[in-house]
């Protein structure tokens, strides 16, 4: 048996997240029918993350084992031809025996913010649109709490079935631009990026929910390691919805 590695690009805003399930379309379902296709049998593939409805990556990396001798570049020609076009393998390579995606010393999300009246048509689909004025400079502040090892039961949701809720986050950091750099309109766009050994159940959205309550003013940045210590969900601010996240990158 072979073990492949895929590293994989989406735009998960009409998906029902990577995850498998009965009555939607996902990532997961799409990629192990592309793959069946071409190789011929049942295929199995597992990520490093199960990214959830609607948010998008550009770099979740996948792994699955097949039987068939298919050469690989023939074959990532194949997948890409056979996935839709909002998703898209950007590396197939074969890798080591007992290969787990999941098992990564690092992974980095992006959140994107677009602040002011209007959010660009080219970025409403990548950024949530915060309407009123933020204290940028209170939420950078606020982040800093965030950066350490930690229980982060205060920012995850019930469903995760997670056995610990301790994570390590190495490096919280405020940029300019969103998801979609360069090539499209970063006017009033901004972003938080994100890196920790590894990330609960809808974590990232419950501390970007919370950093936005510190730039309305509702949350001061003082509060943040009170709320980390208290463990309890209520104390932190709301989700912030799926489309402004994205997995950056995961790192092995």
């Amino acid at each position: 048996m072979r073990t492949i590695k895929l590293v994989l690009q989406y735009d998960g805003g009409k998906y029902a997240g990577w995850q498998v399930q009965d009555n939607a379309t996902t990532i997961q379902e799409l990629v192990e029918n592309a793959l069946g296709t071409v190789l011929q049998e049942k295929i199995r593939v597992s990520a490093a993350s199960r990214t959830d409805s609607g948010v998008h990556a550009l770099g979740n990396v996948a792994a699955f084992k097949t039987s068939n001798p298919f050469p690989l570049h023939r074959l990532h020609r194949a997948l890409n031809g056979i996935l839709p076009p909002d998703i898209r393998a950007t590396e197939i390579v074969e890798t080591k025996e007992g290969f787990v995606p999941r098992y990564a010393k690092e992974k980095t999300y992006r959140y994107a913010l677009a602040f002011g009246e209007f959010v660009s048509p080219f970025q409403r689909r990548y950024a949530w649109h915060v309407r009123e004025a933020l204290d940028f400079g209170a939420m950078q502040q606020a982040a800093e709490a965030f950066i350490g090892e930690h229980d982060f039961t205060s920012f995850t949701a019930a469903g995760g079935g997670e056995k610990t809720h301790v994570r390590e986050v190495y490096r919280f950091e405020f940029g300019a631009g969103g998801v979609i750099s360069a090539c499209l309109d970063d006017k009033d766009i901004c972003h938080f990026d994100i890196t920790a050994n590894g990330f609960l159940y809808k974590m990232v959205r419950n501390i970007i929910g919370t950093l936005v309550e510190v730039g309305r003013g509702k949350i001061a940045p003082a509060e943040i390691p009170k709320i980390i210590e208290a463990k309890n969900r209520a104390l932190a601010g709301p989700t912030a919805p799926p489309h402004g996240l994205c997995l950056l990158s995961v790192k092995y």
